[in-house]
């Protein structure tokens, strides 16, 4: 039974490591809107499918257009991964349109998510989780607000089994279950405060509500939560805390997106504004496949020795690995320019034969992370060990 098991996750892991986090998420939330359609179908979910499929067609349209447009004004990569997962993830939290008139809410919910990338951003860097705070912003303002439909029973097993895989693909599953646990007693402490049915209570949170959408794919998104362990696991206590509905400031309640971004700003706080384009300014081949590239910054870059950095870059033909890539940097945070060892293979991914080509110089650096660094104490004994290309 254990070999079994083992060679069930050997298979499982060798298939989320040929993908990239942002194609994955992809087609979890593809899959979900297929489920979706199926259950409306034969009325397990009250939506028609094709009212499921033109709202989905909406905010995913709406998204691309919008980014594409703010990109060409702030003359930045136009990251499509990035404004396709924005647009699936407000077509699921966002209650599937019963009429034309709601046509409105849905361009407008995905303009904003896509403008606040840009706008509400500090050293290229946005602040807020792009779809929460789409949905905060049209609750105060004309009064639309997210259902949050994707938390029903029947989609549960496919949020569930979906999730799983993400935060197993990203390693954040401590704090993802940091986040059950402080949201769960957060709702079962008010309930028994308030007087509800606590076991009653308990029970619709785990099957009609947010919780599990919110905690695996967008607690989780990278430019909005901390690149450290330690803060992320009280970023996902504070916004698991918060999670109540029965906790509000007189006339506001909260919800699951004001949770988010409230943690979003704890997360900006606590880590670094690094975000800049960056140009190639030399190349040196070691051996027939390795590479020492060095990138000036647009902007002042700081860093930690032996964290890693993700890349953009943008480029035709993109293959299911995607436009991003996460690199350790092998420069010093002494020096003016970034340095990056890249290794190369045949048959290799469409990243890195655009990487390779002598005219790729339109790219971007962010989301610095990654705890394997050097400790405090100077008076530390370390060993090193060189693996790799190192």
């Amino acid at each position: 039974m254990a070999r079994l098991r083992g060679k069930s996750m050997n298979y499982i892991d060798n298939f989320i490591n040929r993908i990239t986090m942002y194609r994955l998420l992809i087609y979890y939330l593809c899959g979900l809107l297929l489920a979706a359609m199926f259950f409306g179908a034969i009325g397990t979910l009250s939506y028609p499918p094709q009212m499921i499929l033109l709202s989905a067609s909406i905010t995913v349209g709406a998204s691309y257009v919008v980014n594409y447009i703010f990109a060409k004004i702030y003359d930045a990569p136009s990251n499509t991964e990035s404004a396709l997962i924005t647009g699936l993830i407000l077509s699921l939290i966002i209650t599937p349109m019963s009429s034309l008139k709601d046509i409105t809410f849905l361009l407008a919910a995905s303009g904003l998510a896509i403008a606040a990338k840009y706008i509400l951003a500090i050293g290229n860097k946005h602040i807020f989780n792009p779809a929460a705070i789409a949905v905060v912003l049209t609750a105060f303002g004309p009064g639309e607000s997210a259902s949050w439909w994707v938390g029903s029973a029947a989609l549960l097993p496919l949020v569930l089994a979906g999730g799983l895989l993400i935060i197993r693909k990203i390693r954040r599953t401590t704090m993802v279950v940091i986040f059950f646990g402080a949201a769960v007693a957060s709702v079962a402490t008010l309930a028994a405060m308030s007087g509800h049915d606590v076991v009653s209570t308990v029970q619709t949170t785990f099957l009609h509500s947010s919780l599990f959408f919110l905690g695996f794919v967008m607690l989780t998104e990278p430019w909005t939560s901390p690149s450290t362990k330690i803060y992320r696991y009280i970023y996902a206590a504070i916004v698991g805390l918060l999670f109540s509905p029965l906790i509000h400031v007189g006339s506001i309640y909260s919800t699951p997106e004001i949770a988010l971004i409230i943690g979003n700003l704890y997360a900006f706080l606590v880590t670094p504004i690094a975000k800049t384009k960056v140009n190639i300014v030399r190349r040196r081949m070691y051996g027939a496949n390795t590479e020492d590239i060095e990138l000036a910054p647009e902007h002042p870059f700081l860093y930690k020795p032996g964290q890693y950095v993700e890349m953009t870059l943008p480029h035709k033909g993109s293959d299911a690995r995607g436009a991003r890539r996460y690199f350790t940097l092998a420069s010093s945070p002494t020096e003016d320019t970034l340095r990056l060892g890249v290794r190369y293979y045949e048959n290799g991914s469409s990243f890195k034969s655009s990487l390779h080509n002598p005219d790729s110089t339109f790219m971007s650096f962010g989301q610095v992370g990654g705890d394997f660094t050097l400790p405090k104490s100077k008076d530390a004994k370390l060993a090193f060990i060189a693996g790799g290309i190192g």
